[in-house]
């Protein structure tokens, strides 16, 4: 949650102040405060200090939470996947693990006890071996070991290629074993804990990579490790901008359809997260150093999104592109609903 939380929180900020403030543009809201006095500086102020509450929110998160957080849903999926399946075993299902089929007739889970018990390994060139058995008991060996069924009252059934020289229909050799007791290890013993955190980049907090910017780390470099930083740096610092950016894309004239304005402010934030994500791996690989990866392409968007905030705000200056954008608008529009009435008019 978390991760995805760091991703979506600047997201759905910008997406609503884009929509706020169209409405208020093509409600003439905004043209009644300047005729009051009260600028767009002024009315960006509240939505500003918002920001810097959601920079400090997104710090926390992607400094403190996130590391923690992947690290333990990192354990619970180890956790799941070191739990043997044969501790959730069903009666008459087909169970396979590995070179091993298992059927279990009868399962009594709270003794984990079992009734009419057939396991077929396949060896491959080696063979296979068909085991039967009236009872089974299964017996914990203890965290990250295997556990050990035990089966009375069976046989086993062990079979072995052909010779290189006998037909391959020819069996080599067959033997059969009948037995009162059994024992065999169901898998393998593995580690029942995950590694501690921290051996991975994205697993340290903001105060463990300044920590060790510049040291090399088990199984980490210290590239990697600035890039994780200032990745997370530059994505903090990107939120106090987000009002500066979508206020004035956000502005339009009433009876005029301004969509592309929407289009691009989504598009060009999408375009910088891109970037920055390629720039974290130029830095990761050494290929970059992160002044020029990871601060050129802040520093970009800072001096757009200030600069057309400014244009918007103090000065009268009309976007040269709108006359192009709004007729090319006009011409979408007018094949659209050129299409509509095709389409009625055929139905």
């Amino acid at each position: 949650v978390p991760h995805y939380l760091g991703l979506a929180v600047p997201g759905a900020f910008f997406i609503g102040l884009l929509l706020g403030f169209n409405r208020l543009s093509k409600d003439s809201e905004i043209d009644a405060f300047l005729a009051g006095g009260i600028g767009l500086h002024q009315l960006a102020r509240p939505v500003v200090v918002l920001s810097v509450v959601f920079a400090l929110f997104a710090a926390s998160v992607f400094g403190f939470f996130q590391p923690y957080a992947r690290h333990a849903y990192r354990a619970i999926v180890h956790t799941v996947k070191s739990t043997n399946v044969y501790y959730l075993a069903e009666a008459g299902v087909f169970m396979n693990m590995g070179n091993r089929t298992i059927v279990l007739d009868r399962v009594n889970r709270d003794q984990q006890r079992f009734g009419h018990i057939f396991i077929y390994r396949d060896f491959a060139a080696r063979g296979h071996k068909t085991t039967t058995a009236r009872d089974g008991f299964l017996i914990d060996r203890g965290p990250g070991k295997a556990p050990l069924l035990q089966m009375s009252d069976g046989l086993e059934l062990r079979v072995r290629p052909p010779r290189k020289n006998q037909p391959a229909n020819v069996v080599r050799d067959a033997q059969i074993t009948i037995f009162d007791r059994i024992e065999t290890l169901l898998g393998k013993d593995s580690d029942s804990a995950l590694r501690p955190r921290g051996k991975d980049p994205r697993e340290l907090t903001l105060v463990e990579l300044w920590q060790n910017r510049n040291n090399n780390l088990e199984k980490m470099t210290s590239n990697e490790i600035k890039a994780e930083l200032y990745d997370r740096l530059v994505r903090i610092m990107m939120i106090p901008l987000l009002p500066f950016l979508a206020i004035p894309f956000a502005l339009s004239q009433r009876r005029s359809h301004r969509s592309y304005r929407f289009a691009s402010a989504v598009i060009l934030l999408v375009a910088f997260n891109e970037i920055i994500h390629h720039a974290k791996r130029a830095v990761a690989l050494d290929k970059l150093p992160p002044i020029a990866a990871q601060g050129i392409p802040i520093s970009i968007f800072a001096a757009i999104a200030l600069w057309s905030f400014y244009r918007a705000t103090f000065t009268l200056s009309q976007d040269r592109m709108e006359p192009y954008w709004d007729r090319l608008n006009d011409i979408f529009r007018a094949v659209w609903l050129r299409m509509k009435t095709l389409k009625r008019a055929w139905a």
